[in-house]
């Protein structure tokens, strides 16, 4: 079996999704032949978070066995990410870029040039990302970067959703973002980038 996450008490778990106790927590969890993939096992997290349950959820590229997530269980590190986390969601936040073909540098000082500037440009989208985080005044993941992008979640309750999205939409119009750049916002998704289960630092503020 697939494990999707922890709850407590007797859930109401949407249909392909069940339910093994484990003291006060409730171990969600998936038949395999419908989990085989990290894709198979965030849309079953995605029903479920849709259907109002309130749950830690795994990792979907963390095809979790069923007594490892007892083990987890047991540890009182969730007991912590509970009361962080029940009631909220997260929107992802994602600064695009728009790329073009890349340079092919003919010696080592355009080489060093060309990291420069691909510096330069991530650190510009740190700061914008941080400019719109900042004033949310919400908990936010530290800002992950790509070769197409520079990436961040931010926590909120369900009953503050709808205006925290129309926030991000007012202040992303008025970022002073290059022409390649621009800004989507997705969600409201469960909590997976607050939902580390070994012990970590707390998230940001």
């Amino acid at each position: 079996m697939s494990v999707l996450g922890w709850s407590r008490g007797n859930p109401v778990a949407p249909a392909g999704v069940y339910q093994r106790r484990d003291g006060p927590w409730t171990v969600l969890i998936a038949d395999p032949s419908a989990a085989q993939t990290a894709c198979d096992r965030l849309a079953l997290q995605v029903r479920c978070f849709d259907s109002s349950l309130d749950f830690i959820p795994v990792a979907p590229a963390q095809n979790l066995a069923v007594s490892d997530a007892t083990d987890i269980s047991q540890t009182g590190h969730l007991d912590r990410l509970w009361r962080m986390l029940t009631g909220r969601g997260q929107f992802s936040i994602a600064l695009a870029v728009q790329v073009s073909q890349p340079l092919c540098p003919q010696d080592g000082r355009g080489w060093l040039r060309a990291r420069q500037v691909q510096q330069e440009q991530r650190l510009a989208r740190d700061a914008m990302l941080q400019d719109i985080t900042t004033r949310l005044n919400l908990p936010i993941t530290p800002h992950r970067h790509g070769p197409r992008g520079t990436y961040c979640d931010v926590l909120t309750g369900h009953a503050k959703a709808h205006d925290v999205r129309a926030m991000i939409t007012r202040m992303a119009h008025k970022i002073n973002a290059p022409a390649n750049v621009s800004l989507t916002v997705t969600g409201l998704w469960p909590p997976l980038g607050f939902a580390s289960h070994a012990p970590a630092a707390e998230v940001t503020k």
